[in-house]
């Protein structure tokens, strides 16, 4: 249980803070070049850890290799430059709200195609947080006014939740072959890499790269920390204990942002965000309590 709670607590903690790095990265960049750049570096790190520990990178059949594609596609491109433009229409704080959804996506996807159980704590605390959520950002969520900019903005990040959620999905079939984390892991972000290229030359995306120490110390932070560390950290935790279950940071990392925008942004509290963390804590318990065993139904 200590293990679960460690690899779940890390990329949680990472993730929680990746949303005031992400917004260094928006401006003149073009967001399809700075998820390029960020997945670059990450994809080179990523390989030389698998390599420097012996684990397989060669050798795999066609069908894994799309396979590899899939998940490299869904979930370290399509993924990240629709939440990069879900930004620049909507508070982080709205965006979050977007992103928790991938739970329940998660949950759709282990019951409609791996014919998975959802066991009845995953799912209370799944619906306690959600509504925590809710109660932490209800001024975002009310304030909204629902003009076609904020309407896209919203479709973009339900969207983006929803390609994660795909990658989640796929990544329990490397399970099932004994494929190393980082192996897979490096394969789905080389073609990740590589989606995101094809469509920034498509969508002929220019070259600006926004040459300051902000902008570049974010993009290694985000590559190095909220690549390659928390996906590593969070692929073995999907692997360990379900999709479903692994799912809850998308809802708990926000609670993170939150504390650290205290930190740097003087957010301002009140009894309805309270509430809401505490909803979350509580949702998080449920989820993470220890079952019989720490293993995918």
């Amino acid at each position: 249980m200590n293990r679960v709670i460690t690899l779940f607590l890390l990329p949680t903690l990472i993730w929680g803070s990746t949303w005031i790095a992400i917004k260094f990265q928006l401006g003149t960049t073009p967001a399809e070049i700075s998820v390029f750049l960020r997945f670059t570096l990450a994809t080179l790190v990523t390989g030389l850890w698998a390599w420097s520990r012996g684990l397989k990178l060669r050798g795999y059949s066609r069908r894994q290799h799309l396979e590899f594609f899939g998940q490299g596609a869904a979930n370290y491109s399509l993924n990240y430059i629709l939440t990069y433009h879900s930004e620049s229409y909507l508070t982080s704080g709205v965006v979050a709200v977007t992103f928790s959804l991938v739970i329940y996506f998660n949950m759709l996807g282990l019951v409609f195609l791996y014919k998975r159980r959802i066991e009845r704590s995953t799912l209370a605390g799944a619906l306690i947080g959600g509504i925590g959520i809710l109660l932490i950002f209800s001024r975002e969520v009310t304030s909204l006014a629902f003009s076609p900019q904020v309407i896209w903005g919203l479709a973009l990040g339900i969207i983006a939740t929803a390609f994660a959620s795909v990658g989640n999905l796929i990544s329990l079939r490397f399970r099932e072959q004994a494929i190393p984390v980082l192996s897979f892991n490096f394969w789905g972000m080389f073609y990740g890499t590589l989606t995101t290229l094809a469509l920034a030359l498509i969508l002929d995306r220019p070259w600006e790269l926004t040459m300051t120490g902000a902008y570049w110390g974010s993009l290694v932070y985000l590559a190095i920390g909220g690549t390659v560390i928390a996906f590593a950290t969070y692929m073995t935790l999907i692997q360990l204990i379900g999709a479903d279950r692994a799912a809850y940071s998308a809802i708990f990392t926000p609670v993170i942002a939150l504390l650290i925008s205290t930190a740097f942004e003087s957010y301002s509290w009140n009894w309805m965000n309270l509430s809401g963390i505490a909803l979350a804590i509580l949702g998080n318990f449920l989820v993470l309590k220890k079952k019989k065993a720490d293993v995918i139904q």
